[in-house]
């Protein structure tokens, strides 16, 4: 079928459209672990409400996205390199320019041959 290219969530304003191109990367929010922050291209964030990883996975495009430790998943066009334990991505947040995740075992194998056939 048709890939999806956008889904509906709850945010912390109402409901949103997310469009996946213009997510680079989604993590835990710090203030609430049942609540994810979600970083687009413009620059832009927003707050989704009450969602698991699993959930965000399983409507995420899985060729164009990877988890890659407990509380984040990128999109793999941001990825500039890596090492067997860490990943430097060309996202830049004003709070944090470069960021840098850590890239545990458990989704190692994952995402390395996602980034293969990416």
């Amino acid at each position: 079928g048709t890939e999806r290219k956008q889904t509906l969530w709850n945010t912390d304003r109402g409901k949103a459209v997310l469009n996946f191109d213009d997510v680079l990367y989604i993590t835990s929010s710090e203030t609430d672990s049942r609540d994810k922050l979600v970083y687009f291209s413009d620059g832009n964030k927003t707050t989704i409400k009450n969602v698991g990883f699993e959930q965000i996975l399983s409507v995420l495009p899985s060729a164009k996205f990877c988890r890659v430790n407990k509380k984040d998943i990128i999109a793999l066009k941001t990825v500039k390199h890596f090492t067997s334990d860490e990943i430097s991505t060309t996202i830049n947040l004003k709070s944090d320019p470069n960021i840098r995740l850590s890239l545990s075992d458990v989704y190692r194998e994952d995402f390395k041959q996602k980034i293969q056939l990416f």
